[in-house]
């Protein structure tokens, strides 16, 4: 069962990468059950390949259970029809960032881009809003008091 949804998921995710070029329009039913569709038959199929080659129901993967078991079904579905669907998904998305969006930001290397600048206390305008952090800051020895204009819990 895992096998099958290993290959299930690299297929969603394969399959999630080709929405973003409207081929059909997302978030219909049409495009949600084509992928469910597809998705349980990918499951059932890789799922029956896996169970009958492990537990020898129909016969007909027993030539994998001697020497030198070779097991080429299980190869192709675990090994690679995941690396080629990886593969086809990074394709897709690039192609569709740099061509079609015409953005070079996301795929740029995270050293190159600059990190977020985060306030390190609450200013006032944020402790307003929440109104009395008295339910935020509750236990034992946890008192709040406001200084200069920052709310703070100790």
């Amino acid at each position: 069962m895992h096998i099958a949804a290993v290959v299930t998921t690299i297929w969603v995710l394969m399959l999630n990468g080709a929405v973003g070029y409207q081929l059909i329009e997302d978030g219909t039913r049409f495009s949600i059950s084509l992928i469910v569709v597809s998705s349980t038959i990918i499951f059932v199929g890789t799922g029956y390949i896996a169970l009958d080659t492990g537990f020898s129901w129909t016969g007909y993967f027993d030539d994998t259970l001697v020497s030198p078991n070779k097991a080429y079904a299980l190869y192709t579905l675990y090994q690679l029809f995941p690396l080629v669907l990886l593969f086809v998904f990074f394709v897709l998305e690039a192609n569709l960032v740099l061509r079609i969006l015409g953005e070079l930001m996301p795929m740029s290397t995270w050293s190159q881009t600059p990190r977020p600048q985060f306030p390190k206390r609450l200013t006032r305008d944020f402790s307003l809003a929440l109104g009395s952090c008295s339910s935020l800051c509750t236990g034992p020895n946890i008192s709040i008091r406001n200084q200069r204009s920052s709310l703070q819990c100790f």
